[in-house]
């Protein structure tokens, strides 16, 4: 039985055993396509709200230079965290392993 993205999340979330006793079968690779997929929430989470705080720190400070650059610097800390969270993954997977 083929679960998608949300299904998956909703097994991990009510039944853990269950869902690592299949993935086990699967192999790295849906493992890393899954991963990569749920950790855009966070980081388009940090991505709009760093937007709002920077465009607000500009409309606050109007001297400041955050008025376009807020939006910009938003993407960039979602995109950052992001990467941050895949390659965290694997460095904290290798740490685990040794």
């Amino acid at each position: 039985m083929a679960l998608g993205v949300f299904g998956k999340l909703a097994q991990v979330l009510t039944d853990p055993s269950g869902f690592f006793g299949k993935v086990e079968k699967e192999g790295i690779g849906e493992a890393v396509k899954y991963y990569a997929v749920i950790s855009l929430i966070p980081a388009a989470i940090f991505a709009v709200s760093f937007s709002f705080f920077f465009n607000l720190m500009g409309t606050m400070m109007p001297y400041m230079p955050f008025g376009f650059v807020g939006p910009l610097a938003g993407f960039g800390v979602g995109i950052f965290i992001y990467l941050s969270f895949l390659i965290g993954s694997f460095i904290a997977a290798g740490v685990l392993y040794v």
